[in-house]
């Protein structure tokens, strides 16, 4: 079950929960006891993944630009999508000290 759902499970009268052996433990308030399901779905499917697309000519021209104006020790917040995995992936001579996001940035893990 997925994290940002599991406070409002646990309130509803009726779960249905599928279990994917796949998929990783995450921590925080993301637990319900098996007594709150109601029906259980056991799986083992592949987990989607998003690939990042090759950057286009915008993209490469706004990473360069963006890139600049990063220092080293820097804390960054990024989101998803082709102009932060750019950006990223062209800071790997920077030391970042910290990164948020909800999702990890393919430019993140080069």
């Amino acid at each position: 079950m997925g994290a940002d759902c599991t406070l409002t499970a646990a309130r509803a009268r009726i779960v249905v929960a599928e279990m994917n052996e796949r998929m990783p433990r995450a921590m925080g308030d993301t637990f319900l006891h098996l007594s709150q399901i109601t029906a259980l779905v056991p799986t083992c499917r592949p987990l989607v993944e998003l690939h990042a697309e090759p950057p286009t000519k915008c993209t490469r021209a706004s990473r360069r630009h963006v890139a600049a104006l990063i220092p080293d020790g820097a804390t960054l917040q990024v989101g998803i999508g082709g102009i932060p995995n750019a950006v990223l992936a062209r800071l790997s001579s920077t030391r970042i000290w910290a990164c948020t996001a909800k999702c990890v940035p393919m430019g993140w893990c080069r």
